[in-house]
């Protein structure tokens, strides 16, 4: 069950058990003033007793519901489940004394539909307990057992007590089923609200990512400084197990140069063998951005350890001159369209730094070499 419908279950029983407590004490009132008045008529003790008995119910029922309703410190679960126990009790106690003529069918009704409410399976429960409840008291008031001083029609008829149950059964189930309905179709609108907060939280936490690794460049003097502080900080964002940058060397190789997110056995590993990783020569080759499950690999070096996830690898080039791959490896989810979108304009950047970088680097061996190039009559003296 998700938290939102949890947090809704709990809100609605608050407001529930706090709103009632006005009509509750109204209908205390009531019940009581009935007793009295039925007390005045009776002049056997046992239904004297019964009455008095019933009086001290009303009230510590009443007890329960207001500590409920005051006491916000109790686990939701019990607390909801006690609550409807209130009403089972005052349902089952109106039908033992009203028959089919006081309110006991309806609170009943309340009953199954709040406990559908309430808990995932407490519909079902409460819909089977209320089809015994109805069954067991029809049967005592047909036998006799259970005796209304004011006898009323119907009262020990069968077939009254059969339709009487069947049209309660039938509404709760219609009630039951509809509010399951809106609550699978509340949980299922809370989940996609939910992803949708997460996804949007993640490419925000991304976006500010790759708003530092540019800071990061533009401050950048060392190629391999860069990549590294590039590779950790992607691993920061907790999305990604494994980032690592490969560079080409001249004769085409890709040789890793900085590496985030898995144990040092597995970058050892890695730097070791990075040259067998087909999808990396694929994504270079191709020049295009490779999407791709580890489990299709099966030389894949990381396929053992995590063949559930998913690889991005991005090219790095830079006006047709291939300087090597950013590789991300996903945790669990697969990558967002805005994700990928966002890694491939920063392995655009990083393409750029790289170019920077080696242009700045030749300057400065040109700077370096620039005397002896003033100085020098033939190319035998330099």
């Amino acid at each position: 069950m998700s938290s939102s419908l949890e947090t809704y279950r709990q809100e609605l029983l608050e407001r529930l058990l706090k709103g009632i407590l006005p009509l509750w004490f109204v209908a205390l009132a009531g019940g009581l003033l009935n007793i009295y008045q039925t007390i005045e008529t009776l002049d056997h003790p046992a239904l004297l007793r019964t009455a008095v008995q019933t009086a001290f119910l009303y009230l510590l029922l009443t007890a329960l519901v207001l500590f409920l309703a005051l006491t916000e410190k109790i686990r939701y679960r019990w607390r909801a489940a006690a609550f409807l126990l209130v009403l089972y009790v005052i349902a089952t106690l109106g039908l033992a004394q009203a028959a089919l003529f006081g309110d006991g069918r309806v609170i009943l009704f309340a009953f199954i539909v709040l406990s559908g409410i309430f808990f995932d399976r407490g519909g079902l429960f409460a819909f089977t307990l209320s089809a015994l409840t109805m069954g067991l008291i029809g049967w005592l008031h047909v036998q006799g057992i259970l005796y209304i001083p004011s006898e009323t029609p119907n009262t020990r008829d069968p077939s009254a007590w059969f339709s009487g149950t069947f049209v309660l059964l039938t509404l709760s189930f219609g009630a039951w089923i509809t509010v399951q309905t809106l609550i699978h179709r509340l949980e299922k609108q809370w989940q996609e609200s939910e992803q949708t907060r997460q996804r949007e939280q993640f490419l925000y936490r991304l976006i500010t990512t790759i708003s530092a690794i540019n800071q990061q460049i533009v401050r950048a003097h060392e190629k391999e400084t860069l990549l590294n502080k590039v590779c950790q900080i992607l691993a920061g964002l907790r999305e990604y197990s494994l980032v690592w940058v490969g560079l080409t060397d001249r004769e085409g190789k890709i040789q890793p140069v900085a590496i985030a997110g898995h144990s040092s056995e597995e970058k050892e590993l890695l730097f070791s063998q990075a040259e067998k990783l087909e999808c990396v020569h694929r994504a270079l080759e191709q020049g295009l951005p490779l999407l791709i499950d580890v489990a299709i690999c099966e030389k894949c070096l990381l396929q053992p350890d995590c063949p559930w996830r998913k690889a991005l690898i991005l090219p790095l080039i830079r006006n047709e001159r291939r300087w090597g791959v950013l590789f991300l490896l996903h945790n669990n989810e697969p990558f967002l369209t805005e994700e990928q979108n966002a890694l491939e304009d920063l392995a655009d950047d990083l393409a750029f730094a790289l170019e920077k970088l080696y242009a700045e680097e030749q300057t400065e061996k040109l700077t370096q070499f620039a005397p002896q190039l003033l100085t020098a009559h033939t190319l035998d003296e330099l």
